[in-house]
């Protein structure tokens, strides 16, 4: 983190955010990954007949 983005962080009481876009993305796309795996497992979940075998 840079001088800069430390300075306004203290400057502003925490307004200006410590994290790097990078991060902030990083993020973004970790919370959107696991929102689909819940997603996916309540669908199979919800359809378990359709993978059960035939007798």
């Amino acid at each position: 983190m840079g001088l800069i983005r430390k300075t306004l962080m203290v400057g502003t009481m925490g307004a200006v955010r410590g994290s790097s876009k990078k991060q902030r993305v990083a993020k973004a796309q970790l919370k959107e990954l696991r929102v689909r795996t819940k997603l996916q497992q309540s669908q199979l979940q919800q359809q378990p007949a359709a993978f059960a075998p035939a007798t």
